[in-house]
């Protein structure tokens, strides 16, 4: 069945229409999800309108993104951890790690400069607001990532105050995750692959919104969510079974 016009579906995939999905970042994960980004979509327009106050006034804060965004969830204990409590104890597992979910977001780079630009911005809003946060260079294998985390002075008690944030600026992608390890291992995938990814096609069955599920993360998603075991499934928009 086709998706029908004005329906939720239609507003959350616009942004993919009149694009492919690109460049990725395939390896073992409990769900991996993909989906094209048409830069020149009104909703794309409009999140860059947003984020104007980064940039210039002639400035796209955007113009650095690629075709594609991703994002994963690696395998770890932490989800066992989660699956051994009921919901109300959610918040006591995270606080003891960290909040370290082994999750990233990576959004592929159409431009490097404009990225550059872009980080730069960022980095300057924030720090209009003097001792807030700490950026932090750090390498794994002479590849480089920051971390940020709120400054000591800043910190007021609230285990929230622990989360930190790791990203990493490659000419491929900008990595996001708030997972030291996490960040590590796509490092290490960039180098075993010599700075490159594989086509989409042997990658991904749809061209416009795809995701790979694994068994493992049937199980853990059956016990957290207490529900029926998942249905496994890979597809474009437009195909996807949950959409039809």
């Amino acid at each position: 069945m086709p998706l029908i016009g004005g329906s939720r579906y239609d507003r959350t995939f616009a942004v993919s229409r009149g694009a492919t999905i690109g460049r990725t970042d395939p390896h073992e994960t409990l769900l991996h999800l993909a989906m094209s980004v048409n830069t020149e979509s009104r909703q794309v327009e409009e999140w860059g309108g947003f984020a104007q106050v980064m940039g210039g006034p002639d400035v796209n804060p955007l113009g650095w993104i690629g075709s594609t965004l991703e994002v994963y969830a690696d395998a770890g204990d932490l989800w066992a951890k989660l699956a051994e409590v009921e919901s109300s104890g959610y918040d006591e597992v995270l606080e003891a790690e960290g909040f370290a979910l082994p999750i990233a977001l990576q959004i592929e780079v159409g431009s490097v400069a404009k990225l550059a630009a872009f980080l730069a911005g960022v980095r300057t809003l924030v720090d209009t607001v003097p001792d807030l946060t700490m950026w932090t260079p750090s390498t794994h294998n002479d590849r480089r990532y920051v971390r940020v985390a709120l400054d000591e002075g800043a910190k007021a008690g609230d285990p929230w105050d622990e989360v930190e944030v790791f990203y990493a600026a490659t000419p491929r992608a900008l990595i996001i995750t708030p997972n030291e390890d996490v960040m590590r291992r796509a490092l290490d995938r960039i180098d075993a692959r010599g700075g490159e990814a594989p086509e989409p096609a042997s990658v991904w069955v749809g061209e416009q919104a795809a995701q790979h599920r694994s068994r493992g993360m049937a199980h853990v998603h059956g016990r957290v969510q207490r529900s029926a075991p998942h249905r496994h499934a890979e597809a474009s928009v437009g195909q996807h079974p949950d959409l039809e």
